[in-house]
């Protein structure tokens, strides 16, 4: 059950890690997500510099992004 997450960068000019980890509020099974449980993959996002880094869970912001509301999806 993957749960949907907010994040944000203090400052969208010099980027950053907007959520360390997605899949902290997910859960397999009935019990909590991990990365050694699951194999995440970015399916979309409405931004191109927002984007997923399956191997750690983080969503990160390239330096640059105009301020704004941004999805990503994965599965």
């Amino acid at each position: 059950d993957a749960v949907d997450d907010a994040g944000t960068v203090p400052n969208g000019a010099a980027g950053g890690t907007a959520v360390p980890n997605v899949l902290v509020n997910d859960t397999l099974n009935g019990v909590p997500a991990t990365l050694a449980t699951v194999v995440l993959t970015q399916t979309a996002t409405t931004n191109p510099n927002v984007t997923l880094n399956p191997a750690t869970g983080a969503v990160s912001v390239a330096p640059g992004t105009p301020a704004g509301t941004y999805t990503v999806t994965y599965q």
